[in-house]
């Protein structure tokens, strides 16, 4: 190669690096701007995690290179420490200790797919429900949060409520029903549910306004000893990203708010904007009441929407994520699309300290179960 031309090619990858920098730098920024106010921030949040892989191979090229100002995209680096610390967890990983400390609370938290084949005539070995109930049985929590479960209220159907409250005789429960639908003879309730072995002394649940068809921010109040602990559980407006509009998707009642939009937006990146911009909506409503609480509280959820997201840090501000307490890697919960979406959550309040953390791969839904305990501390 001609000297000529290997100063052209320096310069064209000194070029590159210094654009990719830029883009990496409004990558940065996803904590604090708002999708309403720049709805494309969302693409960057989505791949932020990439995003700084590439930054720290653009620094090793930079060492060979462009040595003198190394320091310059170091410190660009360093600027997306807010979602280098959401993103990855750099504890030392260690096996989950089954047996559970009488003093620490066992907290399992799954978006469960509907509770797919809960039909009589499909309960059979190797149904997804029964891993399901299998896997909640074994791991012998004090509290249960369940998203995207639905009790079908029929002869021809199990009973979702009575399953769970059986695998370990769970005494207390509150199930928010948050949709009520009838077809013929079978009444289909759809929701949260938290389950929990400690007495609960109060519950409630509050409707998002973007969207009546949605479940709701669910809560319990719940007696450990002489403390009372704030149970919130949630499931954020889903994207139907992979959402056809069949027959049956036509039919169905609680996608009556967004039939419209999704008729309008076939293409996945529309049903991203559009959403994550009613995630934001919706993390202000769910920080709004966690800023409320006078009660220690625990807070899961199904988030869609990834660590490096403004909804992620909106909601997580001055508390626990359990997983980068105590979790390693990248920990995804969501089976689908990329290894990077981490879109399950249990935060905390300041009260609590995080034990252990387990995220198994479970294959039974769409989503991994976290499972993760804690104690109260103060």
């Amino acid at each position: 190669m001609s000297i000529s031309l290997k100063i052209v090619s320096k310069k064209a990858i000194i070029i590159l690096g210094c654009l990719y920098s830029l883009l990496y730098f409004v990558a940065t920024l996803t904590p604090f701007i708002d999708p309403s106010e720049f709805s494309y921030i969302t693409f960057l949040g989505l791949l932020f995690p990439y995003l700084f892989v590439g930054m720290i191979v653009w620094l090793i090229v930079c060492f060979f290179i462009w040595r003198n100002y190394i320091w310059l995209f170091g410190f660009l680096t360093f600027l997306g420490h807010k979602n280098i610390s959401a993103c990855f967890a750099f504890n030392i990983p260690k096996k989950f200790v089954q047996q559970k400390n009488k003093e620490h609370i066992r907290v399992l938290n799954w978006n469960v797919q509907d509770f797919l084949d809960s039909q009589i005539y499909t309960d059979t070995v190797g149904n997804a429900r029964r891993d399901i109930i299998a896997f909640i049985k074994n791991t012998n929590a004090d509290i249960v949060c369940i998203q995207d479960f639905t009790e079908r209220i029929s002869p021809a159907f199990r009973s979702s409520v009575n399953d769970v409250r059986n695998t370990f005789n769970y005494p207390n429960y509150f199930f928010s029903a948050d949709i009520i639908t009838q077809h013929g003879d079978i009444t289909t309730k759809y929701g949260t549910a938290i389950y929990s072995k400690y007495p609960i002394i109060d519950s409630g649940r509050i409707v998002y306004k973007e969207s009546k068809k949605s479940e709701s921010l669910a809560y319990v109040d719940i007696k450990k000893g002489n403390d009372t602990i704030r149970v919130f559980t949630t499931h954020l407006q889903s994207m139907y990203i992979k959402l056809e509009l069949t027959n049956e998707a036509l039919a169905d009642e609680t996608l009556i708010d967004d039939m419209e939009f999704l008729r309008n937006n076939p293409k996945p990146h529309q049903r991203i904007r559009h959403f994550d911009w009613i995630h934001a909506q919706q993390a202000h409503l769910v920080k709004n009441q966690l800023n409320k609480c006078t009660y220690p509280f625990i807070f899961c959820a199904d988030l869609n929407s990834v660590p490096s997201s403004y909804t992620y840090h909106t909601i997580k501000s001055g508390l626990t994520d359990a997983f980068t307490a105590k979790g390693f890697g990248i920990g995804n919960t969501y089976n689908g699309f990329a290894p990077t979406l981490r879109i399950d959550v249990v935060f905390m309040s300041k009260h609590f300290t995080t034990k252990q953390y387990y995220s198994p791969r479970i294959y039974a839904s769409d989503h991994f179960p976290i499972v993760t305990d804690i104690e109260l501390t103060n």
